[in-house]
């Protein structure tokens, strides 16, 4: 029987999210400029850390979900699912028993697309980097 140490794992997933945050970080860069921040890469890394664990929070723990999740928070803002101007967000991102996640966070990242395209004053310029305080991360 083989035994892995939790220390094991834990390495295995660090490894993994750091892989997941540079493919991140490499496809923002190449985003239109609506996705383009004036973050650096430490910077970009402090938010996706972030959005790992929001998105954990509506069952979305697949690099696709969350990768959408961490697009709209860079859209509407670190916080777009409980933002009152973002009713839709919550709503759609909301765990249901019919609802598999990969559906709602497709359904949250079109319905925001759509909104950023018909509304661009919503869309964010700059994120509020002071809201991420090393111990969220």
């Amino acid at each position: 029987m083989i035994t892995i140490r939790n220390s094991i794992l834990k390495r295995f997933e660090v490894n993994a999210i750091d892989q997941f945050a540079a493919s991140l970080i490499e496809e923002l860069q190449s985003q239109p400029v609506n996705l383009k921040l004036q973050l650096t890469d430490s910077e970009l890394h402090s938010v996706i850390n972030l959005g790992i664990k929001r998105a954990k929070t509506y069952a979305i723990d697949d690099q696709f979900g969350v990768g959408k999740f961490i697009k709209l928070m860079l859209l509407f803002g670190l916080d777009f699912d409980s933002d009152p101007r973002f009713p839709w967000a919550k709503s759609t991102l909301a765990p249901t028993k019919h609802r598999h996640a990969l559906f709602r966070i497709n359904d949250t990242y079109a319905k925001g697309v759509s909104i950023a395209r018909l509304k661009p004053q919503l869309v964010v310029n700059q994120l509020d980097l002071d809201e991420i305080s090393p111990t969220t991360i």
